[in-house]
């Protein structure tokens, strides 16, 4: 897979981040402007977990493309191993982001039963 390939679906990646992420920071400022502490609260907290789950699951990226390269070590298509794994797990995660909060306004919010 080319560098630039990797690049592109980074940069979608990325895009869908900011973009859930923004939306978040938003309505965390819909909340204190409502002086909604609790609401405020639910969306700081689901913002921290996100930004955790990202960083654990490029942990995750990280650590099983080099495992699939390590497979090719010493041979020439252990770069392009490592490539496909890069693109293919970054696409996952590009669908799984989709799946969770593209389908809606991304306002999840904090019910009291």
């Amino acid at each position: 897979m080319q560098q630039s390939a990797i690049s592109r679906i980074r940069r979608r990646l990325n895009s869908l981040y900011k973009r859930v992420t923004g939306l978040i920071a938003k309505t965390i400022v819909s909340a204190q402007h409502a002086k909604d502490a609790d609401q405020k609260r639910y969306q700081q907290t689901m913002l921290q977990k996100l930004r955790a789950a990202e960083q654990a699951c490029i942990h995750y990226r990280d650590l099983h493309c080099d495992a699939a390269r390590h497979r090719y070590d010493g041979g020439s298509i252990g770069s392009m191993a490592w490539a496909n794994c890069r693109e293919e797990t970054t696409e996952h995660r590009i669908d799984e982001w989709k799946h969770a909060f593209e389908s809606e306004e991304i306002k999840p919010q904090h019910t009291h039963l």
